[in-house]
């Protein structure tokens, strides 16, 4: 869940960012990159996109539970862009605001970390740091 969480956010981001600002262009979206690499006992996963940064009186707030940047659905529905309805089968695009918090939380939950770091009017990159599952950490956390 947490890798899908940053991952849609990054592609709304990317459409959102580059429709405002290339409207009549006919360049195609940069992409979202996502490297992986790992450690002895973690692995890292680094996503990061073009879309647009995240400027910082939203940054002080995105970690807060139900705060959301996602326009409302009459104004999705008549801009065209992605929609925040259930309808498609994997859920909403956006909407609800519990996807950054929640992604940390799991990452700390089990041993890792989450770090986002931004720049306005350029993109993000959000740092995921996952302990390798054994059976010490498994049983502690379920116990």
């Amino acid at each position: 869940m947490a890798i899908a969480e940053v991952l849609k956010n990054a592609m709304r981001a990317t459409c959102e960012f580059h429709k405002e600002t290339n409207a009549f262009s006919t360049e195609s979206l940069p992409p979202v990159e996502i490297s992986v690499c790992k450690s002895d006992s973690d692995f890292f996963i680094r996503i990061r996109d073009h879309g647009g940064g995240i400027s910082k009186a939203i940054y002080t707030r995105v970690m807060e539970y139900s705060f959301t940047t996602a326009k409302d659905y009459q104004t999705e529905l008549e801009s065209g862009g992605l929609s925040l309805t259930s309808q498609n089968p994997a859920g909403p695009m956006a909407g609800l605001g519990f996807g950054l918090p929640m992604t940390r939380v799991y990452a700390e939950y089990f041993g890792g970390s989450m770090d986002m770091y931004t720049m306005d009017k350029y993109g993000t990159d959000v740092f995921l740091r996952l302990r390798h599952f054994d059976d010490v950490l498994v049983r502690q956390r379920l116990i």
